[in-house]
């Protein structure tokens, strides 16, 4: 990389408003004429894009395994997610699916206790949503209780 930046170093270089970037850029002119230093910048700032991304998700995870939901041991967590989602209705199995969506942590515990997943209750016709319950309540007996409204 530093052999192309030497070999290909623009001659002329003009501030670069913070908008654009950081320090300087070479003239416009100069990347029509060496395509290969505009592809290096480019894929350097790519790279150093998807880096930054990478720290920021990983510092995100870091400071929500500090939050102290996440140092509920599994069981108990699971305890009070069964008691949230009782009784078993329409309602209580949207906020049940609800539920998964709130952090990694949540959903983990969610589905690795199948019997959040035994009480099956809707009003109409959701065929995947049945099926996803049935796998999440592994081999434990389900109810499924279906409202349907005729007239």
């Amino acid at each position: 990389m530093n052999t192309l930046l030497t070999s290909v170093a623009p001659q002329k270089w003009q501030p670069c408003s913070m908008a654009e970037g950081f320090g300087m850029i070479p003239s416009p002119r100069y990347f029509d004429a060496h395509p290969e230093f505009f592809r290096l910048i480019l894929s350097t700032r790519h790279s150093l894009y998807k880096t930054l991304q990478a720290c920021a998700v990983a510092v995100r995870l870091d400071i929500n395994n500090m939050l102290p939901v996440h140092r509920l041991p599994h069981e108990v967590l699971s305890q009070i997610f069964e008691l949230a989602c009782s009784p078993p209705s329409a309602a209580t199995m949207a906020f049940r699916a609800a539920l998964t969506h709130v952090c990694r942590y949540w959903r983990g515990v969610l589905l690795s206790y199948p019997k959040l997943w035994t009480n099956i209750s809707a009003r109409r016709d959701t065929s995947d949503f049945f099926s996803e319950c049935l796998l999440r309540s592994r081999s434990l007996s389900v109810h499924l209780n279906l409202h349907y409204h005729v007239g």
